[in-house]
């Protein structure tokens, strides 16, 4: 692990990096790190070869935001997390130190490679979410890793939440926490199956056991496009769904219907499937078809006149063999532009 601080003036500097040995293991010992995991009752070591970061998450800590946690989950189904501390700037270089600590203890969410991560803070509390290849999802808190490492304690950390979401490899994943009832976040999930996924997760943080989270209602949207689906985001009270399909969908969220939480309560041509607990909807709102072949991640901004409330829009930023941007504008449908 090495930091940096650059001195020539410019805009775009690296602060910190760090590596993992070419042949696959971890750099800290000889040929591999060593994770104690619980196999059947016996506690035993293995190898965690960690050959490559698949995803990564960021959130700001600290007071001030000053500090920012880094998460990595890798082809292995382990978690890292580091916390880089900045320092006050130089004063013959506007730039910051950054100080990293973390990463030598890690925790292995999945028995499958993880696709993607979401970083997210709950109760107070950093978190990650990783979907993984095998169609499932697994949740734990970021603190006691980055605690182990400062106590150099390698115990085995809790994992919050392990559930099956999907059928094939989970793409992409986006949480919802404006406008849920307390003790909830609603979490999207994007399938190599064609498939999106809204799953209501439900935790309480008690003072003796510590946060717990369980599935508390999850819906599959079967058909939702006709290819895999890649990537996800929320705008505003809507979700936008791409695929290799190259459509650009966006759904509406409809509330849980509490008297006949049954197919009907979605007006969709995805056909969904209802499992425990109770789960909003989905129906279609638009959809565009795009310019960029094998499109593979959306980024979502929302832009706003401050001299007109109802000039604002969503920029959304499409990317695969080319790049997309286009424009969702309330009440109305995407429209593209180079």
């Amino acid at each position: 692990m090495r930091a940096h601080l650059l001195e020539e003036e410019g805009q775009l500097r690296c602060v910190w990096s760090t590596c993992f040995a070419a042949a696959g293991a971890l750099t800290a010992i000889d040929d591999g790190w060593e994770v104690e995991e619980d196999d059947g009752g016996v506690a035993r070591a293995v190898r965690c070869p960690e050959e490559r970061v698949m995803a990564i998450g960021c959130l700001q800590d600290g007071d001030g935001g000053q500090n920012l946690l880094v998460a990595a989950a890798s082809s292995s189904g382990f978690v890292r997390c580091w916390r880089l501390d900045f320092g006050a700037p130089r004063v013959e270089a506007s730039s910051h130190l950054a100080v990293a600590s973390g990463g030598k203890f890690i925790q292995r969410l999945s028995r499958t490679a993880a696709l993607c991560a979401e970083c997210f803070r709950i109760a107070g509390l950093p978190a990650i979410l990783i979907g993984c290849a095998d169609g499932s999802v697994a949740a734990c808190g970021l603190d006691p890793l980055l605690r182990s490492c400062e106590a150099d304690d390698s115990s085995k950390q809790t994992v919050w939440l392990e559930a099956q979401l999907h059928d094939a490899g989970i793409n992409d994943l986006a949480l919802k926490t404006e406008g849920l009832s307390n003790g909830t976040l609603l979490l999207a999930a994007a399938g190599d199956d064609h498939r999106l996924s809204l799953s209501v997760l439900a935790f309480e943080n008690g003072s003796d056991t510590g946060l717990r989270m369980w599935l508390q209602g999850s819906r599959r949207f079967d058909g939702a496009h006709t290819s895999s689906v890649r990537a996800l985001q929320w705008a505003g009270p809507e979700l936008l769904s791409l695929g290799l399909d190259r459509r650009l969908r966006v759904w509406e969220l409809l509330p849980v219907q509490r008297e006949d939480a049954d197919a009907s309560a979605v007006e969709s041509e995805a056909s969904p499937r209802e499992t425990e607990g109770q789960c909003p909807g989905l129906r279609e709102k638009a959809v565009l078809l795009s310019s960029c072949t094998e499109p593979e991640v959306l980024a979502v901004a929302h832009v706003r006149d401050v001299d007109s409330e109802t000039q604002d829009f969503w920029a959304l930023v499409l990317a695969g063999r080319g790049v997309e941007i286009c424009s969702r504008h309330r009440d109305s449908g995407a429209s593209s532009s180079a």
